[in-house]
């Protein structure tokens, strides 16, 4: 039974409950020792209430960053933001998810990818969507009154090339667009695409008397990155005119 001195808050047996309870914290803090390997199965990892993930190096510069940013990024509303830093090993920026209300108040987040310099070179259009950098340029004008002449031509009756393009392929795939003339209307003739030997795409059939504009699509064996020529081939196979072609422009496409 308790007695009345254990009733009064400074009593013997608060004392030692108390004493009991500081014994166990620190046998808790002692066996206590940081997570260096984790599994987690079903239900996942969810980081909220302001808190992050964070990895960094042996020196101490941050990598990866995933969570609540500072307070100069609030919302314009002023909540925090969640946001994703990915750095590399030197501390400079490679990739980022924010949004900076500070320019414009807006609060419509962006993906960034960023030079060793600290120049944007890859990002998103939040407003209108497709990209804002960089700046693409389309491919070259061009006469559709049909009156423009192809200045490459052949009268031969086996592929010849005709015109031809080199570039750093970037895609899988290309897409190269041609205009081609027939010189008369009784000539017709041939047109495919050519990568050293290998053909890309199939061939296209001109009709006789044709002025139109072709497109052939096709995988060409250049690895992505690397250097390459493409080359328009043409062959007349009616008449005794000449096939013309000019070359628009070449467009890369996922496989």
């Amino acid at each position: 039974m308790p007695t009345a001195g254990d009733m009064l808050p400074n009593g013997p047996g608060w004392i030692m409950r108390e004493l009991a309870a500081i014994r166990r914290a620190i046998t808790e803090l002692r066996a206590a020792r940081r997570l260096e390997r984790a599994s987690i199965g079903a239900g996942g990892l969810t980081i909220d209430s302001g808190g992050y993930l964070a990895v960094q190096t042996p020196a101490g510069t941050q990598t990866v960053y995933v969570g609540a940013l500072g307070a100069e990024l609030n919302h314009t509303n002023g909540s925090t933001q969640q946001g994703v830093w990915l750095r590399r090993e030197d501390g400079t920026l490679a990739l980022a998810i924010y949004a900076d209300p500070t320019v414009g108040g807006d609060d419509r987040q962006g993906v960034s990818l960023w030079d060793r310099t600290g120049r944007i070179v890859v990002a998103d259009d939040i407003v209108g969507g497709g990209l804002a950098r960089p700046w693409i340029p389309a491919a070259g004008w061009y006469d559709i009154t049909g009156t423009e002449v192809p200045v490459s031509t052949t009268t031969s009756g086996s592929f010849t090339a005709v015109v031809e393009q080199q570039l750093y392929q970037q895609h899988p795939k290309v897409r190269v667009v041609m205009r081609v003339r027939c010189s008369d209307g009784t000539t017709g003739g041939e047109v495919r695409v050519m990568s050293g030997a290998t053909q890309v795409g199939a061939t296209q059939t001109i009709a006789v008397g044709t002025y139109a504009q072709y497109e052939i699509a096709g995988t060409a064996p250049i690895v992505p990155g690397g250097w390459g020529i493409l080359q328009i081939q043409a062959r007349r196979t009616a008449g005794s005119g000449s096939i013309g072609v000019r070359g628009l422009t070449t467009w890369g496409a996922q496989t």
